[in-house]
């Protein structure tokens, strides 16, 4: 990282920053200090490293918005998420579908927030509320568009078939919604959604363990680390001096949960072929019978809910749950897998987006820090170095 602000120091950067005797002054009704002028070089600097042309983000834009060293402005992850997304021939429909899959995706982070009430200890429901409400939710809805559809489930003679559904339902859906949910009790929705950033890191070492067409590239191990150290920094020095606390166990919930979305990726990729949406059904299917007794741990009259924590489940259940399943679908039939990837780049920045708009909750400039360095992995380890992807 010192090389990092060795580069953000140069003169060159520092005219690219847009600092300098003519920039000084108020800008966007804040006064650029010398804490902002090296926050703006810090982020600059990250970005040319992490991805080369990157857009230069003037010192002015960070301060109309966010002054000082411990703010993250959205619009400049929104930055370096275009300037790693190329259009590639796609039409204006898929790239409207790409970012309304997108939109549903990231609510989740949102949704979930409202339905636990962050931040009110005594308010919101229980995260084994949340979970099972909106599981059962989302089955129902995609067992609509099942029979609408005239499809039907595999045979439960079918053992391969629903050895992948069973895994799926747990390692895709109740694991990591738990842990999510439970951690949101805690941290802010932006940072919780920062970490699904990873996810492709850990498929690439798991499908390199398990997969012997996925190995991984001297330039892909390269990216993993890369990556690892993105997720080092997102967890922050802070959180290493306080094991124990409240924030620290949340964002290794949070790490957990990215594993446990990587394995239901690794899960997908050797299963059986099925078709999409009696796929889906049974998966969310199995996770809502799995996460009933969850629910029943729960005393009722321990609940302290509003009308507005229950609406966030019912749409944690139509939207995140069962219509992004239908775009997803959609998506593949229209584009490619290749294509659907780049959801892993926009949902962070989407989320973001919502949690500064909805909450304004607002990460340390670190975060966009470990961020780039997260995205500059994975871009590593699929490119392995400019050859086949590793992943």
């Amino acid at each position: 990282m010192q090389a990092l602000y060795d580069a953000a120091a140069c003169p060159s950067t520092r005219i690219a920053c847009g600092i300098g005797p003519q920039n000084r002054g108020f800008q966007g009704g804040q006064q650029q200090g010398p804490d902002t002028e090296r926050a703006a070089c810090n982020i600059h600097a990250i970005l040319a490293w992490t991805w080369p042309g990157a857009p230069v983000l003037p010192v002015s834009l960070l301060t109309r918005w966010a002054p000082g060293d411990t703010s993250l402005p959205i619009y400049i992850s929104f930055s370096l998420l275009c300037a790693g997304m190329k259009p590639a021939g796609r039409s204006l429909a898929d790239w409207g579908l790409f970012w309304l899959l997108s939109f549903v995706w990231a609510s989740a982070y949102m949704l979930t927030r409202m339905a636990v009430d962050k931040g009110h200890a005594d308010a919101g429901l229980p995260a084994e509320w949340v979970i099972s409400g909106r599981l059962t939710i989302g089955a129902i809805a995609l067992w609509c568009v099942l029979l609408a559809t005239r499809q039907h489930l595999p045979p439960l003679s079918d053992r391969r078939r629903w050895t992948a559904i069973i895994g799926m339902g747990l390692v895709g859906s109740v694991i990591p919604f738990f842990l999510i949910t439970i951690a949101q009790e805690t941290v802010n929705s932006s940072l919780a959604a920062l970490y699904t950033a990873a996810v492709p890191i850990f498929v690439a070492i798991g499908a390199h363990v398990l997969f012997h067409d996925e190995r991984l590239s001297a330039g892909s191990i390269v990216g993993v680390v890369v990556g690892f150290g993105g997720v080092a920094l997102l967890f922050g020095p802070e959180a290493m001096k306080g094991v124990g606390s409240a924030s620290t166990l949340a964002q290794l919930m949070l790490v957990g949960a990215t594993m446990a979305y990587a394995g239901s990726n690794l899960i997908a990729r050797g299963a059986p072929l099925m078709r999409a949406i009696p796929f889906a059904t049974a998966f969310v299917s199995v996770a809502a019978i799995v996460s009933w007794p969850l629910a029943l741990l729960v005393d009722p009259d321990s609940v302290n809910a509003g009308w507005d924590n229950w609406l966030a489940v019912v749409a944690l259940g139509i939207g995140p749950t069962a219509l992004a399943q239908a775009l997803y679908m959609l998506l593949i039939a229209r584009t490619s897998a290749t294509f659907l990837a780049l959801t892993g780049y926009a949902i962070p920045v989407v989320a973001a987006v919502m949690g500064f708009v909805f909450f304004g909750e607002m990460q340390s400039w670190m975060s966009l820090a470990a961020f780039a360095m997260i995205l500059g992995g994975v871009w590593l380890a699929r490119h392995g170095g400019g050859g086949r992807r590793a992943a």
